[in-house]
């Protein structure tokens, strides 16, 4: 059965050899307090519930507000530092005190290893020159999206950073049709109904993650270019997004309750409809990498 993962792990050795692309966008952060606004955590939280091409589509989008001063992202390892380990998202958002947690690298269903680009509070975890679309927090306070640099990685230019697989939206256009011939993944992969995830940005130097709900195996869920679509719906303000692991590895947890597990809903995650059901308690998967968004104290360092 072709799976929404592990098609484009597959491809991994095959386009390692591929010259490296750069091409990229930044948005620079703001200090904290410069529009009259101090509050270290932001987050706002939008229940998606809507139609499009004629599939009723439901998830989430959180919206998560970063200062230059006082970033709130980050990409954490689960296990040791190396990310040797797995664990659920609700068990590493816990670990890390986190108000906000999902997945984040693709991974190997076998050895449970993340693939691609990988950097947590500034620590490089691995590199390469795989032909896929990153999103990052730079060490001077740029949001940071699209095909870097591996130069830029391995000189500490980045304090947070994951991969993902294809380039969906850059400029608040759809550029899912560029990414593809950049990247050639499995079409197959591109084409598969299943829950789908990305994370970008607005411009108002949020930080966005999109869900959407499915079952590979029933075969419900979006496929990438309906997805792209829905990002570019959700909000006129939408600027770039990259898609992220998604399938069976989706994974929300939101003030300790898990959201979303398997690509599926887990726990009513609304304060409309939390309480009114018994909540459905479905079986997380194993991560062995999470972002994370938690309060930051002001930060005094030259970022």
């Amino acid at each position: 059965m072709t799976s929404c993962v592990l098609v484009v792990l597959l491809l991994c050795t095959a386009i390692t050899s591929m010259s490296a692309r750069v091409e990229f966008e930044q948005i620079q952060l703001k200090p904290r307090g410069g529009d009259g606004d101090d509050e270290l955590f932001q987050l706002r939280h939008k229940l998606i519930d809507t139609t499009l091409h004629s599939q009723n589509i439901k998830g989430h989008a959180f919206f998560v507000k970063q200062w230059l001063d006082a970033s709130t992202f980050h990409v954490y390892c689960v296990g040791d530092s190396y990310c040797r380990g797995s664990a659920p998202a609700s068990q590493a958002s816990k670990e890390h005190d986190c108000i906000l947690a999902t997945n984040a690298n693709f991974q190997d269903d076998e050895s449970q290893m993340p693939a691609g680009n990988l950097v947590s509070d500034g620590t490089v975890v691995q590199a390469n020159t795989l032909m896929r679309a990153s999103f990052g927090l730079t060490t001077n306070g740029w949001l940071s999206v699209g095909y870097l640099n591996i130069s830029w990685i391995e000189q500490g230019y980045y304090q947070e950073l994951l991969q993902g697989s294809l380039w969906l939206v850059r400029k608040g256009q759809s550029f899912i049709n560029t990414s593809i011939q950049w990247e050639q993944p499995n079409p197959a992969f591109v084409a598969k109904r299943c829950s789908r995830m990305a994370i970008g940005t607005n411009i108002h130097s949020e930080i966005v993650i999109v869900q959407v709900n499915g079952d590979e195996k029933q075969g419900t869920g979006l496929d990438l270019f309906t997805f792209t679509e829905l990002l570019l719906q959700l909000s006129d303000e939408a600027t770039n997004f990259i898609n992220i692991d998604g399938a069976h590895h989706a994974s929300v947890v939101w003030d300790s309750k898990v959201c979303i597990a398997g690509g599926e809903p887990s726990d009513p995650c609304d304060n409309e409809v939390a309480g009114k059901n018994e909540p459905t308690v479905l079986p997380e998967a194993l991560l062995s990498t999470i972002i994370c968004f938690k309060p930051a104290e002001s930060q005094s360092s030259e970022i």
